[in-house]
């Protein structure tokens, strides 16, 4: 966490808290981190928010049990949020501050409660 934006650790911290909270683990890379979800109906975790040193995350849809036109959904649904910018076809990446932190911790609730959501109900749209 020393990596981290002093006024962002929290954030990032929350979301390393989530390890084993409801079906989620915490992938540790060689300087990031990725958030993973337990998809009981695929029997295997899905990473769906990386996280970076200097305070930058994304979410990335590509391992989820859903149709392309259900990621494009909650692809704009996230882009609404105004802090994502597109980084690929399955990614979107934001750089959180002081502004727009509470935008960020918005949309990442959003996102939990959409994965969790299609972990429950992987046949039924986001």
């Amino acid at each position: 966490m020393k990596n981290y934006v002093p006024e962002l650790r929290s954030f990032f911290q929350e979301l390393i808290d989530l390890d084993t909270k409801d079906g989620y683990s915490i992938y540790w890379g060689v300087k990031s981190y990725s958030v993973r979800k337990y998809l009981p109906s695929l029997n295997k975790y899905a990473s769906v928010i990386y996280c970076y040193p200097k305070g930058q995350f994304s979410f990335y849809s590509a391992q989820l049990p859903i149709s392309e036109e259900a990621a494009e959904t909650l692809r704009n649904e996230l882009l609404s949020y105004g802090i994502f910018k597109e980084s690929g076809k399955k990614t979107l990446t934001a750089t959180p501050n002081n502004e727009t932190l509470n935008k960020a911790k918005e949309a990442v609730e959003f996102i939990l409660n959409k994965v969790n959501d299609i972990a429950k109900n992987p046949d039924t749209p986001p």
